[in-house]
């Protein structure tokens, strides 16, 4: 009878154990899950942000492609309307008419000049908006590949949100600069091209 009972206690000991290890089983397994989870969703979150980013980024560069062709049209237009000054201006000998004419010269050549360092200034926000969308598809492929590397690809996403508003910015002074040169430009036919350009950069921001 002793020798049943102390079988029975041990049987009973080990239903206990056993017992514990499946629950320390289901306790890992329901840890690895809601971990698996997490990852997914933040994979999910961060993929959709990039591909956001991506759009902004498309938008941004149609708008620019549209105000260099503005650009281009508008520096047309004045050097048109430099050779028709030239031309229609009779040469005389009075000292007030090639002082006008000298300073309508002027003028045209510092608006040509100023449209001019635009069309450079936006062909190099559109060259760094082109790096960042190649980063940003870079960026995205390397998620896709291998997930351990979202830390390092939240690090690569802030530089690229700080470089685009950074951008945003250098647009923004690019629009006060051609503001101002509607103010202080000519104001004949000249006037009309630089609102054309003033319009043309508030598109953009």
């Amino acid at each position: 009878m002793g020798l049943f009972r102390k079988f029975k206690k041990e049987d009973k000991k080990e239903n206990i154990e056993n017992s514990q290890d499946t629950e320390s089983n289901i306790d890992i397994k329901t840890t690895d899950d809601i971990q698996n989870e997490q990852v997914k969703n933040e994979y999910d979150n961060l993929q959709n942000e990039i591909r956001e980013k991506n759009e902004r980024l498309n938008t941004i560069l149609e708008k620019i492609q549209i105000s260099k062709k503005e650009y281009d049209e508008i520096v047309g237009k004045i050097i048109q309307s430099k050779k028709e000054l030239h031309s229609n201006i009779i040469p005389k000998s009075d000292s007030e008419t090639n002082n006008l004419l000298k300073s309508k010269n002027q003028d045209i050549d510092k608006i040509s000049k100023e449209i001019s360092d635009s069309k450079i200034t936006l062909r190099n926000i559109q060259d760094d908006i082109t790096k960042n969308k190649e980063r940003n598809e870079e960026l995205e492929q390397k998620i896709k590949e291998n997930a351990p590397f979202f830390s390092d690809s939240e690090n690569q996403k802030k530089k690229i949100d700080e470089e685009l508003e950074q951008r945003r910015k250098e647009l923004e002074v690019l629009k006060k600069r051609l503001v101002e040169m509607k103010k202080t430009g000519i104001r004949n036919q000249e006037g009309d091209d630089s609102k054309s350009v003033v319009e043309a950069a508030s598109q953009i921001v």
